[in-house]
């Protein structure tokens, strides 16, 4: 599976694709500190046992063979490997299988199907063993092997999520923290200004380089020479054709993508019940219930009754539903808590329910309309489908494009497999890794496989973001060590950022300190000689305001303030800035029931990964106690306590 997954290609991607869920839990077991029982040293190259089986410094080495994992890197690679061999014990353990049809089935279905099953049809055992073969590098029983596993590893996220559900209320509320809008003043220190007033003298420079000698020591980084020919994926996608038979086939495999679940439309009248509350106050509540009850039946209108009696009021400033006449919107299953659900998605349009008891007290529910399940025909997702589908042949006709320009190139150079398949070669003078590079733009993949290859050696391939580069390296430079002269003008540039900092942080303080004394900032602002903007217009969390940059970063504190609050010092992009909120604007009840299906969807996998988290955690502990895992701590430490040589940075303490 190691080898497969450092193996570039298009079924590379397609594997890799169906194993999110294997990547999302190495990242949640990351989080899990790494303190089995220690074992004796005396097992060199053997970094822990999980369930009798080892796990060695070759494992984990193997997940990035061109790379010398070492530090925090070797670390989180660990913990993959590990955290996989538990989460399979565990499989085992509750008895989880895979069977033959299930993974015939999967291998039928999504992307696995555009490959192996193309329009339906398979493409024999023997292509079948060649694209495995040739573009992922391992066997048939490899690939079946680790699809299983992914199956099997799916099936155990099911189980631990299944639960996962997110209240109604906690939807709204963070669906009016994402769409609530302010107009905003505020005061912006500029760092330019600040920077104009540092010219340092060649005394303060050489005293800072000698203070920060170490950091300068790889200064001149390796560099490089390359030619290459890039292959675009979003180019080959604007020149592909897709057919109504491929987009029905499409179609059929992800049908169950297409189904819309049942819905209901409510609305209710709650009496509340607090926890723990004792026999005589249910009583009087459930009383109250019956007599509102009671009105209804005689003909009172049930908005009117919702505003007047209704204890779903809100909270924490959020709106609750007896204001809107008790409508609760649209909701699906597993959205409410249990008893509600079972009420409401019983009841016939148009009928009122009798009292209906849940942990919030007693509810009256009268159903205001239904969306049936239902299954959204072709026609209706055409527009969503087809690009979908262009860009599956769009990857699959690149592949087979880097296949024959990588095989022509290792045959006859890399002019003539540009000729060939009418590309261009670029001829790429020295760059370093952090370069952006022409038809490439910044891709670590590429970077770590040009420092990587040896210098003249035949063409290689790899796979980056936007498609294949077919590449060969023509030269190297080393890394050197420079003298101050040789980087006295980035010292230069760096005691300015330093100092620029500084002076900043400073005067922002000052100014946000200023404003809460005089509770004015336009007054302050004009005091310490700061510009002073105020927004035309209502901005939403992720809006961008001149001088403040995107809302969504610290300038997002202006969502939590009443008009007429001033913030405290923030950090806006490479400025400063104090702000106060002059008007605020909330959504409405019907924005909010339109628009929360998303944010729901967004919460409940935030729900999911917690409960994955948590999940994780117990079973690790539970194992270690029990003697299934067991970390040779000392071995880990040869590798995790390791590191490259330190980057030079340049940041200031701005972070405020």
């Amino acid at each position: 599976m190691i080898r497969f997954l450092q193996t570039p290609g298009k079924a590379k991607k397609i594997v890799l694709s169906a194993m999110l869920l294997v990547i999302c839990v190495a990242m949640v077991w990351y989080l899990v500190p790494s303190s089995g029982g220690d074992f004796s040293t005396s097992h060199p190259g053997v970094l822990a046992t999980v369930g009798g089986q080892e796990v060695n410094v070759s494992d984990i080495q193997k997940l990035s063979p061109n790379r010398d994992l070492l530090g925090p890197e070797f670390n989180q690679a660990f913990n993959e490997v590990v955290g996989e061999k538990v989460l399979l014990m565990e499989a085992d353990r509750i008895g989880l299988r895979v069977t033959d049809d299930e993974l015939r089935d999967a291998l039928h279905k999504g992307q696995y199907g555009q490959i192996f099953f193309p329009k339906g049809q398979f493409v024999g055992e023997e292509e079948y063993t060649n694209i495995l073969r040739d573009r992922a590098n391992t066997t048939v029983p490899e690939f079946e092997k680790n699809v299983k596993t992914q199956l099997l590893l799916g099936k155990l996220q099911k189980l631990v999520t299944a639960g996962a559900q997110v209240p109604l209320e906690e939807v709204q509320r963070e669906f009016v923290k994402q769409n609530t809008r302010v107009k905003l003043q505020y005061a912006i220190i500029n760092s330019d200004e600040i920077a104009k007033t540092i010219n340092p003298t060649e005394t303060e420079l050489k005293a800072f380089y000698e203070q920060r000698k170490a950091s300068y020591a790889t200064a001149l980084p390796e560099k490089r020479k390359a030619r290459y020919i890039a292959i675009d994926i979003s180019k080959l996608q604007n020149q592909v054709k897709v057919s109504p038979d491929e987009l029905q086939s499409y179609y059929k495999q992800h049908i169950e993508e297409f189904r819309q679940p049942e819905q209901v439309k409510a609305s209710h009248i709650l009496i509340r019940v607090a926890k723990g509350s004792d026999a005589k106050v249910d009583e009087a509540a459930r009383a109250k219930a019956e007599d509102i009850l009671k009105q209804l039946k005689a003909g009172a209108k049930f908005e009117e009754l919702a505003k007047k009696y209704s204890e779903d009021t809100g909270q924490n400033g959020f709106p609750g539903s007896a204001q809107q006449g008790g409508s609760l919107g649209w909701f699906g299953h597993g959205q409410m808590v249990k008893e509600f659900d079972q009420a409401a998605f019983s009841l016939p349009v148009g009928q009122i329910s009798g009292l209906v008891k849940t942990e919030y007290g007693y509810h009256i529910i009268r159903v205001d309309d239904k969306h049936e399940a239902r299954l959204q025909p072709l026609e209706e997702v055409r527009s969503q489908i087809e690009p979908q589908v262009a860009g599956l042949k769009a990857h699959q006709e690149a592949d087979s494009l880097a296949a024959a320009v990588t095989k022509e190139a290792q045959m006859h150079g890399l002019e003539s497999a540009a000729a060939k398949n009418h590309l261009n070669i670029v001829n790429q003078e020295w760059f370093s890794h952090s370069d952006s590079l022409t038809g490439i733009g910044k891709s670590s993949d590429f970077m770590d496989a040009a420092f990587s290859a040896k210098e003249k050696s035949p063409p290689s391939e790899v796979a980056t973001d936007s498609g294949y580069v077919v590449f060969e390296i023509t030269a190297v430079q080393p890394p050197a060590a420079p003298t101050y002269d040789d980087v006295r003008s980035q010292v230069a540039s760096d005691y300015k950022n330093e100092q620029t900092a500084m002076g900043l942080y400073k005067k922002t303080q000052e100014l946000g300190d200023r404003a809460h004394v005089l509770k004015d900032l336009a007054r302050a602002a004009k005091e310490l000689g700061a510009k002073v903007e105020t927004t035309s217009d209502f901005v939403g969390p992720q809006d961008p305001v001149k001088g403040l940059g995107s809302m969504g970063g610290q300038a997002a504190v202006a969502f939590s303030l009443k008009p007429g609050e001033i913030s405290s010092p923030i950090r806006a992009g490479s400025n400063g800035a104090v702000l106060t909120v002059i008007e605020r604007k909330e959504p409405t009840q019907a924005e909010i029931e339109k628009g929360s299906d998303q944010v729901r969807e967004s919460l409940v996998n935030e729900k999911r990964q917690e409960m994955l988290v948590l999940y994780i955690d117990g079973l690790r502990q539970t194992m270690e106690k029990e003697g299934k895992v067991k970390v040779n701590q000392k071995e880990l430490d040869l590798y995790t306590k390791r590191a490259a040589a330190p980057q030079q940075t340049s940041q200031g303490p701005l972070n405020y």
